[in-house]
């Protein structure tokens, strides 16, 4: 099911079976996620939308949810990607990028909070044809960040306003912060729909013109 909100669009619904009714034939200027890490996490985030939906778990490992979630990316990304990911998937999630096409451009070093714990995770910025450029002082500059200001400082130079930015795994929303901060149209694809209702609380607010 999509919602239109304004001048934004979000599914409640599993990436791994596409996201073509979302997009509406519509490519992203910017792909900013932060998908599952691993296969524990993907089979729980399976099993809670079971209990909400009643949809059948697929039982899908990692290697199979990583190759279709960039079969998406790859499909709907116009050039610049950033992925978040937890370490341990580090070296998976770039092999299988480069499976589908999309160049590795640089990882920054990022921490996420745990509690009381700031604990290891990166940021990997891929692109699909032209190599962008970024300064130094950007890449210096992201590592200081964490959660939703990490997205905005990093699509900040390649945000326009009124163009499309897509998270296929949204969550609660600090990619649609990060786009409607700069002006842009947010799509948003979500398994879980407590989570996502946080997305769509979010633009309600900021429906955009």
């Amino acid at each position: 099911m999509i919602d239109k909100i304004g001048v934004h669009r979000v599914r409640h619904g599993d990436v791994t079976k596409g996201i073509d009714d979302l997009m509406n034939g519509d490519v992203a200027d910017i792909v900013y996620s932060d998908p599952p890490w691993g296969t524990g996490n993907v089979k729980y985030w399976h099993t809670i939308n079971k209990r909400q939906t009643g949809d059948v778990t697929t039982g899908q490992d990692y290697s199979e949810f990583l190759g279709a979630f960039f079969g998406v990316v790859k499909k709907y990304a116009k050039n610049i990607v950033f992925i978040e990911g937890g370490n341990q998937w580090l070296d998976q999630e770039i092999t299988t990028a480069k499976s589908f096409g999309l160049n590795l451009l640089t990882t920054i070093d990022l921490k996420y909070r745990a509690g009381s714990k700031l604990l290891p995770m990166h940021l990997n910025i891929f692109y699909k044809n032209e190599r962008p450029a970024v300064t130094d002082e950007y890449l210096a500059e992201l590592k200081t960040t964490m959660g939703a200001k990490t997205a905005r400082l990093a699509i900040a130079p390649f945000a326009k306003e009124g163009g499309i930015i897509l998270d296929p795994c949204c969550g609660m929303g600090y990619t649609a912060k990060a786009g409607v901060f700069h002006g842009m149209k947010f799509r948003g694809n979500e398994l879980n729909s407590h989570r996502l209702s946080k997305t769509k609380a979010f633009l309600e607010k900021n429906p955009g013109n």
